[in-house]
Formats: structure tokens, sequence, C-alpha cells
């Protein structure tokens, strides 16, 4: 092994190489690492490169990938809330869940932290007045019962895991997609 690579791993890189302001910047991206100096009370930008006189400690490190982890946190929160607030609009606009849609919604489904929606148990939606399914609902832990709506299209179910069965009957939908994993039968009949 050559000596040049035994060096202090700490000291300011040799011209040409990256020091850490671009290394914090490549692994977490400029405008992370200018949020965590920004934290930290530490000038520069990490688009410039060579701005950093000193190396950083190996807890600065630390701390600026636990800055970055809270970050992704927060924007999960930020988006998971959105889906929330999607899922209340869907309800309220078909009047589910009677005179309390926020209870009915925090009742029924299971908003998971990698923006997959499921659901409680039995998700029964028939004779709703429903047009459109939820967006982004990838499990149904029991029967789905869409029975009797005005539903134009089952395509939101693919890719979607349900438990048990699936009850289509007197919908307007003339066909059901590929590609759903069904632990019970598909229960049809046409309007």
């Amino acid at each position: 092994m050559p000596p040049d690579q035994l060096g202090n791993p700490f000291q300011n890189p040799p011209p040409g190489k990256k020091g850490t302001a671009e290394f914090l910047s490549a692994l977490v991206g400029p405008a992370d690492a200018d949020a965590y100096r920004e934290a930290m009370g530490e000038e520069g930008d990490s688009s410039t490169p060579g701005d950093s006189t000193t190396e950083p400690t190996a807890e600065e490190l630390e701390r600026a990938l636990a800055a970055q982890a809270g970050l992704r946190e927060t924007q999960e929160k930020k988006e998971l809330e959105q889906l929330r607030a999607d899922y209340l609009a869907w309800a309220k606009e078909f009047n589910l869940g009677g005179d309390d849609p926020q209870e009915w919604i925090d009742d029924t489904f299971i908003f998971n932290p990698d923006g997959t929606v499921e659901t409680v148990g039995d998700l029964d939606l028939a004779l709703t007045g429903l047009t459109r399914l939820p967006k982004g609902l990838t499990r149904v832990r029991g029967d789905y019962v869409l029975s009797t709506n005005g539903i134009e299209s089952l395509e939101d179910l693919r890719g979607m895991t349900i438990d048990k069965n699936l009850v289509v009957y007197n919908i307007i939908a003339d066909s059901i997609p590929k590609g759903i994993t069904l632990g019970g039968k598909v229960l049809v009949s046409r309007m």
C-alpha cells in the first residue's frame, strides 16, 4: 500500500481532492448540506468547492447525517399528511363516514410511512355513489365491496392485495384489471 494512503483522513485534502464540504454535498445534496451548515451556524455554500478550511469531526459528520435523516422524516410526514388530506377530501366528496369523515378515515385506513395505504379490515363502499376509487390504496385486509356504484373503471385496483373477496355487483366498469392479488373470489354481476 502506498504511504500516501495512510495519511490523516481529517486533514485538509491536497489540491485536486475533495474535502468534507464536497463530500457532504455529494452525500446529502447541496441544499441539505447548506441546511446542515446553517443549522450548525457555519458559513459557506456547498455549491462552491473548497469553501471549508477546516475538516469536520466524525461527530459533526454524524450530526449531518442525522440532520439529513430528520429532513427526510419531515418530508415523509408532509407526504403522509397530504395523503390523509386527499383521503379526507375523497370521503367528504362521497359523504363517507357520515357526520365525521375524519373519524371514519382514522378507523378504516392505515397510512404507512412508505406512502402506501391499507384498510384495517373489510372496506364496504356499496351504495355510496362512488364514481372513483381512492388513490394509493394497496391492501384491503378483508372484503372489498364496491357494489351498486357509478364506478366506471377498476384500474386503480391494479397491484392491490385484497385478502378476501372483491364484490362488484351492479357497477358501470366492464372489466377487472390483471395484477390483483386476491385471497378469495371475485363476485360480479352487470347492471
